[in-house]
């Protein structure tokens, strides 16, 4: 575990996660925001149930983020437009990084894993 001044950065240890404590999508998602879910939760094997309430919120940031970005190619100098543009995009970033689900979280659980022999050994001719 690292500090700031060390230059390392600290490791998050990840559970292993059982079939039955995974989130489960809620009924009532959107197509786009149910195909995120579904994004998401492959690239998201740590998630349990309580993440399920974060997880649904960004799925739904992404939708209104898409919808906004349509709205503001059409008119780009709609100033409401943009902000919200840049507002949903903030917040969806947040959401990933509570889920650990953003490049640094991803970093550090990477970390997080024991690096084996054959595990280098793999990784180096692949």
């Amino acid at each position: 575990m690292g500090n700031a001044r060390s230059g390392r950065l600290p490791t998050i240890p990840l559970p292993v996660v059982e079939a039955g404590d995974r989130p489960v999508k809620p009924k009532g998602l959107t197509t786009p925001a149910s195909d995120h879910w579904d994004f998401l939760m492959t690239q998201g094997e740590h998630l349990v149930k309580p993440d399920g309430a974060t997880l649904l919120q960004a799925c739904e940031l992404w939708h209104l983020w898409q919808q906004s970005v349509k709205l503001a190619a059409s008119d780009p100098l709609d100033r409401a437009n943009v902000s919200a543009v840049c507002r949903y995009s903030e917040q969806y970033r947040n959401c990933l990084k509570l889920l650990c689900l953003d490049p640094l979280g991803r970093l550090k659980a990477a970390r997080s894993q024991k690096r084996t022999k054959e595990n280098r050994e793999m990784k180096y001719f692949a």
